[in-house]
């Protein structure tokens, strides 16, 4: 029998056992990740939107459909209303795991003014756009050293075929007016090592976890979660609603190994 045929299957059936059994799936989320891009990242939400490995400080009027968890204090401003707030080094919210990574050599991407780009998956430099362009991504992964998205500009994410995932070594920049969008039944992972920032009034789908602080000016709205491993803030009039996230690249994982796609023509149960 054929070397890779027989490691593949065997593979295949390494991996059936464990998910069938409900286990080690945190193992497979982060082989998934491992093979997809340099760095990784494990999590179980709990139905926390927000999270802080430190603090998380939340402006007047700000609606959170979701609980709130950090490590150090919470503040609210009048107005402020959330599902539930756990603070504390004992809490029953985890945080995730982000390993990190450097971002391979590749090309700068630079929109002008207005312009609309897609890009494939792949390894990039920096990204910065002007105002009002739009930038295009399919299923697939995509590293940056930076990014800066323009005022009024867009990321669209088109998830038909699989999640998109943007992963920053540097910082993350979003200014004002800005839209990260998805189609498809697929998420958006946002991951930056470095701070990240949005703007004001930004239209976010997408789960964000940035190792160092992560900031968003007033009246944003996101469906997602966010984690940030510095401190979280939260502008006024803004509105969070919590989006279950599957573990990032479980799937892709198993396309690798074969169980989905169809080459095999084998039925996976997960239970």
């Amino acid at each position: 029998m054929d070397m890779k045929l027989s490691s593949a299957k065997s593979m295949n059936s390494t991996l059936t056992r464990k998910i069938s059994n409900g286990t080690l799936l945190a193992l497979v989320s982060a082989a998934a990740f491992t093979l997809t891009a340099q760095g990784s990242v494990i999590d179980t939400p709990k139905g926390f939107v927000l999270r802080s490995n430190v603090g998380i400080a939340l402006a007047g009027n700000v609606h959170v459909g979701g609980k709130v968890g950090a490590v150090g204090q919470v503040t609210t401003g009048s107005g402020t209303s959330t599902d539930g707030v756990e603070t504390g080094a004992v809490h029953t919210w985890t945080s995730p795991v982000i390993t990190s990574w450097t971002a391979p050599a590749g090309v700068n991407v630079d929109l002008d003014k207005s312009e609309v780009r897609s890009l494939t998956a792949g390894s990039y430099d920096k990204f910065t756009s002007k105002i009002s362009s739009t930038l295009n991504l399919g299923s697939g992964v995509y590293t940056f050293s930076k990014f800066d998205l323009g005022a009024s500009g867009k990321v669209v994410a088109d998830t038909s075929a699989g999640d998109v995932y943007v992963y920053v070594s540097g910082a993350f920049a979003a200014d004002g007016q800005t839209k990260f969008q998805t189609t498809g039944a697929g998420k958006l992972f946002l991951v930056a090592l470095g701070n990240m920032t949005f703007g004001n009034q930004a239209e976010i789908n997408a789960a964000i976890y940035g190792s160092g602080g992560v900031s968003f000016a007033g009246n944003t709205n996101l469906t997602g979660l966010v984690y940030a491993g510095g401190n979280l803030i939260v502008g006024s009039g803004s509105n969070f609603t919590f989006s279950n996230v599957p573990a990032p690249g479980v799937s892709a994982l198993l396309a690798v190994a074969g169980i989905i796609g169809g080459r095999r023509r084998r039925r996976l149960d997960v239970l």
